[in-house]
């Protein structure tokens, strides 16, 4: 019993923790984007 429930959390934590990542991704490709939008109006 012990061991089921440290493997569910331990999976809980991993899906949490990739849950973060690609919010980090996400947030980076957003400000990449702002990034070159800028970049777009200043050259026009």
């Amino acid at each position: 019993m012990v061991s089921n429930t440290s493997i569910r959390e331990t999976l809980v934590t991993r899906k949490l923790v990739k849950r973060e990542l690609t919010d980090k991704e996400i947030t980076k490709k957003e400000l990449v984007k702002k990034e070159f939008t800028k970049k777009g109006t200043a050259s026009h």
